[in-house]
């Protein structure tokens, strides 16, 4: 008999919304694991020389559109130390419409630690373009946020 007055009672109690976490951004994975870009460009992006990473140009201020910003982690820059992440970029002259057989040794990009699919290319220029271009100086927040917890290289922002 209790089960019966129990059971409408249970039927009738707001049901609580379970809400999952956000699904983590597939280029903001990319740039921390895969491309490693935090280890030259630092983890905010701000390229500055400092103990955590940072001896490239600063992606907060570079001026790049989406397309260019793709089209430098595809291609690389050349005569510099950022790499290519497209396997085959000089094959076919699709980058800076040099191929391979163009380049001396001084011009060809660095080889990645890890080359990139299209979709990995795509999502790490939309995370640089829309996380990191154009945004002042980092925060804690940030920090936190990126990492996903409090770690030492936030310390600084506080």
């Amino acid at each position: 008999m209790a089960v019966l007055v129990i059971l409408p009672m249970l039927m009738a109690a707001p049901v609580l919304a379970q809400t999952d976490p956000p699904a983590p951004d597939p280029g903001k994975i990319v740039f921390r694991t895969k491309a490693r870009c935090m280890f030259c460009h630092a983890w905010d992006g701000s390229g500055d020389a400092s103990e955590y990473g940072g001896n490239a140009p600063s992606l907060r201020a570079t001026q790049l559109s989406l397309e260019q910003i793709e089209q430098t982690v595809r291609c690389g820059r050349l005569g510099t130390g950022m790499p290519h992440h497209q396997k085959d970029a000089y094959a076919d002259g699709h980058c800076y419409g040099v191929t391979e057989a163009d380049l001396d040794k001084e011009q060809h990009p660095l080889e990645p630690l890890q080359y990139l699919s299209d979709r990995d290319i795509a999502a790490v220029a939309v995370y640089v373009a829309t996380n990191l271009k154009g945004k002042g100086p980092a925060t804690y927040a940030e920090c936190v946020s990126f990492y996903g917890t409090p770690t030492r290289a936030c310390d600084r922002y506080r």
